[in-house]
């Protein structure tokens, strides 16, 4: 077996424990008018990462009559974030408010995989944490339908990115080409790859990765020079 793959790419690792980032502030877009302190609710969406927790706000509102809400106090910025973030304002009104998210940036992204959870009946795959390595090709992994050992799936298929058998999970990556793979086995230098649109390694081929930018292919298909790269799918 390679080395097993470092905790700092694993979810649970990262800051505040979970893959993905937290809130960094809101920029009111509209403030709205007629929000009353007592009434007025702010509500984050759920984060992306099953294990994440949902960020909580509180309204910051003009003193003067039309009580516009001039911005909001973050009290939790949550975490399990990726890509985006939307924020809401609840409470009676005159007219709305509107606000604009934006996240902080990831101190140590972390492997994204999609995974069916053993035992939970679904054909559904889930965007999901892996929390422990068991083996080059078996993760402990949590997603929203629950938590369970599961094994990397060993053959290309374009839909295993929506659905899969129970206890299968995907992880992707894609080489300097944008081309696609399924990881078939994973350690923490090298993947053994299964391509799906990708024409620059071949099926089983063993390649160094990163979760920066694909180093351009310099070798063969078969025999890759040492320094070539994929990307790893990531939060």
């Amino acid at each position: 077996m390679g080395r097993p793959i470092k905790p700092k790419y694993i979810g649970k690792y990262n800051a505040g424990d979970d893959a993905g980032a937290n809130l960094a502030s809101v920029a009111m877009t509209a403030g709205g008018s007629g929000y009353y302190a007592a009434n007025v609710t702010v509500v984050f969406s759920a984060p992306t990462e099953a294990s994440g927790t949902q960020a909580t706000g509180t309204a910051i509102i003009s003193a003067n009559a039309a009580q516009v809400i001039t911005g909001v106090t973050i009290t939790n910025a949550g975490s399990g974030y990726a890509g985006t973030a939307t924020v809401t304002f609840g409470g009676p009104n005159t007219s709305p408010a509107f606000g604009t998210v934006t996240l902080k940036s990831e101190v140590n992204p972390s492997i994204k995989c999609y995974a069916n959870i053993a035992g939970n009946g679904s054909t559904t795959t889930q965007l999901g944490d892996i929390l422990r390595q068991k083996s080059g090709h078996r993760y402990l992994v949590q997603t929203s339908q629950g938590t369970s050992v599961c094994s990397l799936a060993a053959f290309a298929n374009s839909a295993l990115i929506s659905t899969t058998t129970d206890g299968k999970m995907n992880i992707a990556a894609f080489d300097s080409a944008g081309g696609t793979y399924w990881v078939r086995k994973l350690f923490d230098r090298t993947v053994t790859l299964v391509p799906v649109t990708g024409t620059q390694y071949a099926a089983n081929v063993k390649v160094a990765w990163t979760l920066g930018a694909a180093t351009l292919n310099v070798g063969t298909s078969t025999s890759p020079a040492a320094n070539a790269t994929v990307t790893l799918d990531h939060i």
